[in-house]
């Protein structure tokens, strides 16, 4: 049976009581964990309750979480020009420095779990030599 663990979520608001959900996972089975990122849209219900309509996993590794940060930030300048249109060049220069901090983000994430990863490969490693 898998148990999942939220390690870390984030959430913006937007439309008329719709979310998405970023946040770091853990899926516990009896033969191991795994890690990754989830990228969730959902809604809130009258009750205020939160209600997924979608979900897609992002496996961690550092050229993937790379990739899809870089090509969701390139994809989406289209929305920034909207924005900038209905706010002024203030909020422009403020989405930049925003999508810097994202990547920033990302990246100290990526790096983190990759050396995580590599610590458990080395303790695993030098238990084999033990043995």
């Amino acid at each position: 049976m898998v148990q999942f663990e939220t390690i870390k979520a984030e959430e913006i608001t937007f439309g008329n009581n719709n979310f998405i959900e970023v946040a770091k996972k853990k899926a516990v089975t009896e033969e191991g964990e795994n890690v990754f990122i989830s990228v969730s849209r959902g809604f809130k219900n009258m009750q205020g309750e939160r209600r997924y309509r979608k979900s897609f996993t992002v496996p961690m590794d550092k050229d993937v979480i790379e990739f899809v940060s870089k090509m969701i930030k390139e994809m989406g300048k289209g929305a920034e020009k909207i924005k900038t249109a209905e706010k002024g060049e203030d909020f422009e220069k403020e989405l930049e420095k925003d999508d810097e901090d994202v990547v920033k983000s990302a990246e100290k994430l990526a790096k983190k779990e990759i050396k995580a990863k590599s610590s458990k490969l080395d303790m695993d490693d030098e238990a084999d030599e033990d043995q």
